[in-house]
């Protein structure tokens, strides 16, 4: 199944078709000048990236986490800048400050905030825990794609009043404060993510919590991530820990 970033993808591989051409002949020949003519006319540009870029983020296309994304939720209109927001990650991972900022604008003038926040989901990793709540929850719920889509739209439009993210500078009576926040407003769901110097002050909370027994009514995961395999001075480690109320869960939640 592919996603409607696939086909812009495609849409711009005019030079890999044009090397087919060159070494083709006869019907095949005309047959892939025919797609190339096709495409120079419909084109139509996600974000202004060459062809290496394009190569890179059609890899992620293939990764398991995308893979799974997609199983979740088919073709929905997210995919395409879930794939640009895991690019990005990898690009802060390399600093390469300037083509972010480049996705980061072309995005926000395309897509507005609802898109700056699906990019950001993806370039802090933090989409990998969403990812583990849709696949359990179109598990237990046995969802379809368009009752999973809508949950993830719900999620979209929560998004900003069901995270946490800590910051390195917080101390983890702090972050301890703001779970205790969470839980005393009932929310259905909510995440806290956290990275680098951050780490241990969100583990330290939420273990201190769960110690004293301030976590009931709530199930809770968690998950620390190396986004690269190297060592250096860029590599940061990723943990993020999902909350869900054992009284409610799916798209329910939010009606």
């Amino acid at each position: 199944m592919n996603s409607d970033f696939i086909k812009d993808l495609e849409q711009q591989g005019i030079k890999r078709l044009l090397e087919l051409v060159r070494n083709s002949s006869g019907r095949i020949k005309s047959l892939i000048e025919a797609i190339i003519r096709d495409k120079i006319k419909s084109k139509k540009y996600l974000i202004s990236i060459n062809e290496e870029e394009i190569n890179k983020i059609y890899l992620i296309t293939k990764t398991e986490i995308y893979r799974r994304m997609e199983n979740c939720l088919g073709s929905h209109w997210s995919m395409n800048l879930i794939a640009l927001g895991l690019y990005v990650a990898e690009l802060n991972d390399l600093q390469k400050n300037e083509i972010v900022e480049k996705v980061r604008a072309e995005i926000h003038r395309k897509y507005r905030a609802e898109g700056i926040k699906i990019l950001d989901m993806g370039s802090t990793r933090s989409i990998s825990q969403v990812i583990n709540y849709l696949s359990g929850i179109k598990i237990r719920k046995n969802y379809n794609f368009i009752q999973m889509c809508n949950l993830f739209d719900k999620i979209i439009e929560q998004w900003k009043d069901i995270t946490i993210f800590v910051k390195s500078e917080d101390t983890t009576n702090k972050v301890s404060i703001v779970c205790q926040d969470m839980i005393a407003s009932n929310k259905p769901i909510f995440f806290v993510f956290a990275f680098g110097n951050a780490v241990n002050h969100a583990i330290y909370a939420i273990a201190q919590l769960n110690v004293e027994n301030k976590l009931k009514g709530y199930i809770f995961t968690s998950n620390m991530q190396n986004p690269r395999e190297e060592t250096g001075p860029n590599k940061k480690e990723v943990y993020s820990c999902m909350f869900e109320s054992v009284n409610n869960f799916g798209i329910d939640i939010f009606v």
